[in-house]
């Protein structure tokens, strides 16, 4: 026998079931900007989203997995925001470079709760720093597929790329982590502006390595 699910307000039991999700997780977000991974509690996350304690644990076990959820989910902001520009192959290169460097910074330092839990709080947070890592690799992954995609980076070894695309991927979190930080020593349109030229030259010198 199929059991019909009721809705309520037009909705079905499993979209107000990730409504609610959603809800913690927005809520979760909102306090990590406030005051950072150590700032969360699940008192405080049911009390900025306005649930119950029961809705907090129909969607996850403890906190960790609230936590570990939210990271996903700008880490997959992340790319989803630098992989855009970066394959729009109707522009030059400096361009999409640039254009991926500049949406990423915005993403992370124009929202900087997502800033703060990607490249600061991951650094210390034991149920993130694994993830981190992983995360790094992941974009440094990205970073060489989409240039092997195109002539002539397909010259290139993986083993070279790969330890080129972490090498930058490493560099550039460090520096939009100081951005975060707003101590005023760097200009966000010069941090982009200086790693557009680190990515390019970098895509050279492995490019003149490979033709050796």
């Amino acid at each position: 026998m199929v059991v019909k699910q009721r809705a309520y307000g037009g909705q079905s039991a499993s979209a107000r079931t990730a409504q609610r999700r959603e809800q913690l997780l927005r809520a979760g977000l909102a306090l990590i900007g406030e005051g950072g991974v150590q700032a969360v509690s699940v008192r405080g996350v049911l009390e900025r989203a306005k649930l119950a304690p029961r809705y907090f644990y129909e969607n996850f076990t403890n906190l960790d997995e609230l936590i570990v959820a939210i990271f996903d989910q700008v880490l997959q902001e992340v790319v989803a925001a630098g992989t855009a520009p970066a394959t729009d192959t109707r522009r030059d290169m400096r361009s999409r470079v640039r254009d991926a460097l500049s949406a990423t910074t915005e993403l992370l330092v124009g929202e900087p709760a997502k800033g703060r839990i990607l490249v600061i709080d991951s650094l210390t947070t034991p149920a993130l720093v694994p993830l981190r890592e992983q995360g790094l690799r992941m974009i440094g992954a990205i970073i060489v597929v989409t240039a092997q995609a195109t002539d002539p980076m397909r010259e290139v070894d993986l083993e070279t790329a790969e330890i080129t695309a972490m090498f930058l991927v490493g560099g550039f979190a460090e520096l939009v982590a100081a951005l975060l930080k707003d101590n005023g020593r760097y200009h966000r349109d010069a941090v982009i502006d200086r790693c557009t030229d680190l990515f390019l030259a970098a895509r050279e010198t492995a490019l003149t390595a490979a033709r050796k």
